[in-house]
């Protein structure tokens, strides 16, 4: 694989001899496209380049929009229906190795920049003024035992489907975050607002990646 970074793209005579060898079957990718392909990862300094040169179906795209608030709708009901079930299961559960409220709420920030209550079951012992809003460690001392069941099965994120029904979330979307994080990451970040375009997600890019 030959990989082109910008200095090499804007040199006409590299440029001749990448499409000879491609032409000759060795593959070529720019530095963006190697980072996201091999690595799974985007460069930085990329995205200051590349990243209002797509198209975004939610804003660029209406029937797109149409559809796949359906999709979510249709997927966020049939989620409920898993949710019935397994609530009574984990309220149970949590009798004995997670005693406390059922559900944990935290603000994150959505659509358009607005703040809402995001839902999940708890999976950690609560502070004595509520749960601290800082970063989730692998072995966190913080989750109990049955907390650690919900986070590696993912039931923990289960009750989302009461913000997908609310239209806050959609099933794919970039997961959303909470408020003081966003205004740290927007600072070092090229247009990391523009994430706040569309609707954030239940699963999205980074978590499959």
């Amino acid at each position: 694989v030959l990989v082109l970074d910008r200095a090499a793209q804007d040199q006409p005579s590299v440029v001749a001899q990448a499409a000879a060898l491609h032409a000759a079957g060795i593959r070529v990718r720019t530095l963006s496209l190697f980072y996201e392909e091999w690595l799974g990862k985007l460069p930085v300094g990329a995205l200051e380049r590349v990243a209002m040169m797509f198209d975004i179906g939610e804003v660029h795209r209406q029937r797109y929009t149409r559809v796949k608030r359906v999709v979510d709708e249709a997927l966020g009901a049939a989620g409920t229906l898993v949710l019935a079930l397994v609530t009574p299961v984990v309220l149970v559960t949590n009798q004995f190795g997670n005693q406390g409220p059922l559900l944990y709420r935290q603000t994150r920030v959505g659509k358009n920049g607005e703040a809402f209550s995001i839902l999940k079951f708890r999976t950690m012992r609560p502070a004595p003024e509520g749960l601290a809003d800082e970063w989730t460690g692998e072995d966190d001392p913080r989750i109990t035992p049955i907390g650690h069941v919900l986070r590696r099965s993912h039931l923990d994120e289960l009750p989302q489907v009461v913000n997908i029904l609310r239209g806050e979330l959609s099933v794919v979307g970039p997961r959303p975050e909470q408020p003081h994080y966003v205004a740290e990451l927007s600072e070092k970040l090229p247009f990391y607002g523009m994430r706040h375009l569309v609707r954030p997600g239940l699963t999205g890019w980074a978590q499959v990646k």
